[in-house]
């Protein structure tokens, strides 16, 4: 069974999500940009292990707290390749393993497989993420609006 809840965090309500399989307790949490604690106490709660860290693009209100969730969790962190030199000036501590993405690459949460689609646009490496007939967009849609 797949945990998901999408969160508003920080002053202009982002959203962050978390995703978690509940047979094995792995958890993703999509784009760091705020509270971070906000995001542990939830995955907490939920009995779930963050282990991965997925960003959907390079801009500050989406990665500005991934060096401290990655650091505090031990996550792994994913993006698409063309936006590696925007994230990788985020993420001070060298012991945090990153992965960049390609198109159509999937990404293992437990049971929970996501697949990456590239939508460049909003930024180079802007990805939207499908699984289970739900998909985020990060900012390449907004409510009434395009990113």
């Amino acid at each position: 069974m797949m945990f998901f809840k999408q969160i508003p965090v920080g002053p202009m309500q982002n959203f962050s999500y978390i995703i978690g399989d509940e047979k094995s307790k792995e958890a993703v949490v999509i784009d760091a940009g705020w509270e971070t604690a906000k995001l542990i106490d939830i995955a907490n709660k939920e009995k779930l292990k963050i282990n991965k860290i997925i960003l959907t693009h390079s801009h500050y209100d989406h990665t500005q707290k991934v060096d401290e969730l990655a650091s505090r969790t031990n996550a792994a962190v994913y993006f698409h390749e063309l936006d590696f030199d925007e994230i990788k000036k985020l993420i001070k501590n060298n012991s945090i393993k990153i992965i960049k993405l390609k198109n159509n690459e999937e990404i293992e949460v437990g049971s929970v497989k996501i697949k990456i689609i590239h939508t460049p646009g909003h930024t180079p490496g802007a990805i939207c993420l499908l699984f289970e007939n739900k998909l985020i967009t990060g900012d390449t849609l907004f409510v009434n609006a395009i990113g």
